[in-house]
This record gives structure tokens, sequence and C-alpha cells, in this order.
């Protein structure tokens, strides 16, 4: 059944009255829910490996960009080093089994993890006695301050940034990472552990529980369209940083 665009409307100016915040974007992302199309063709190129290679020299650059210092970070990381040889073991670092159920809970289901064929639902369906050798897993990886190549790879997949775009230009597309399923039951059992350690901003919307950068985006267009309705120009400075030195 297809609900027409007044129902959907209807649907959510509800949720927003009733101030349903979990229910408001649960029905924004049940709407928005649809298909992404791809272009066969992306700068002139076919070919799926020339393809990719396009998004591979883009994202490098992107995420290179950002100038630092070689031998700051090699002093970084001989005093990280330092750090965890002086520590020693302590049970502090153990993780138990209802942290890795805790955790498991909390993974959204159907997300893949990257290239190498897991997926979150094996799991959120595995048996218990899985969710006891990951508490070993992550302990051993916690108490020999090691971390394995796959748990820091990331597959960046790139998006279409909206319907009505031309699928053929690069930059039309905005970049989703994947990352380690193993990765991210660490990070929910340190989140968990230490969240009220863990203080953000009141200015910080992006990647916060029932927050969003679009609450943000409106409240600048209200801004706008006040003055703007009021005979008044509206003028928008930004800033950016560049040549980061670390």
């Amino acid at each position: 059944m297809t609900c027409s665009k007044n129902e959907n409307n209807d649907r959510l100016a509800a949720r927003l009255i009733d101030n349903q915040n979990r229910d408001f974007w649960s029905e924004v992302k049940r709407i928005r829910r649809n298909k992404a199309c791809f272009s066969n063709c992306v700068e002139s190129k076919t070919a799926p490996v020339d393809i990719a290679d396009i998004f591979a020299n883009k994202y490098k650059e992107l995420y290179t960009s950002v100038a630092f210092s070689d031998d700051n970070m090699a002093s970084l990381k001989l005093h990280l080093a330092d750090k965890v040889s002086a520590a020693g073991f302590d049970a502090k670092y153990r993780v138990g089994y209802e942290e890795v159920v805790f955790a498991v809970c909390k993974l959204k289901a159907n997300k893949d993890d990257g290239d190498i064929g897991l997926s979150s639902n094996y799991f959120l369906h595995a048996c218990n006695e899985l969710y006891v050798h990951i508490s070993f897993l992550l302990s051993c990886l916690l108490v020999h301050a090691v971390a394995r190549d796959r748990c820091n790879l990331s597959t960046v997949v790139p998006i279409p940034k909206g319907k009505n775009v031309c699928l053929s230009d690069s930059a039309n597309y905005r970049r989703i990472a994947s990352s380690s399923v193993l990765g991210k039951l660490l990070y929910l059992v340190v989140l968990d552990r230490f969240h009220d350690q863990l203080c953000m901003s009141d200015l910080q919307f992006g990647f916060c529980s029932r927050q969003s950068t679009d609450q943000c985006t409106m409240v600048l267009k209200e801004t706008i369209s006040y003055y703007v309705n009021n005979g008044s120009a509206a003028c928008l400075c930004t800033s950016a940083i560049k040549n980061v030195h670390w």
C-alpha cells in the first residue's frame, strides 16, 4: 500500500506536534528509503575498474589533503607504545560476555562488513557461544594493544547525493564507509563503558543520538526566510580551516 504525499505530510506533522522524536525520524527514513541508482558511465569511463579508480583517486586526494609532520606522528606512536608497555595487564581491559551482547544488540541489521563478506546479521542471529569467543578476542586486542588490519579497514562506497543529479559526474556522489563489524563492536563496548566521561558540545548535532544536522539546516533556512520575507538582505559567512599542521 502506497501512501499519498499528503498522508505522509500529515503523519510527519503529527509526530512533530507530539514531540515523538524517534517516530518522526523513523518516518522520514521510511519516506526517503529507495534503491539508489548508479550510472554505467562516470567521467566518460565505462569499465567498472576505471570507474573504481576514479573514485579511489578522488577519495585518496580528499583524505590526504590535511598536512601532517612525519616526525610528530612517529613521536606520537612512540609515546603511545611506551604508555602501553608501562600499563601492563589489568582486569579492566577485559570485555565481558554481557558487554558483547549489549554491543551486538546495538548493531543495525543488513549492514555489510566492507569487502570481506561479513554482515551484521551474522552477529545478530548468532548463538551465545560466539559472543563468548568475541569477548575473548576483544579482551586480547585490548590487553596486548594490537588490532588486526581487517579491523582498521573500511570500504568506501559512493552514493548519489540526490535523485535528480547527473550520475555521470563523480562530484555528485557522497561517500559512505562500510567498517569492520568487529571494530564496531569494540567501539560500542568502549562507548557504553565510558559514556559518562564522553562529553559533547551543545552545538554538536551530527553523530549524536536522536539528533540530526537537519535541525541546524532547518533553523538556518527559517532564519534566512524571516529576514528575506521582511525585506532585509541575508548574508552568510562560512570559514574553512586549511593547511593544518599537527
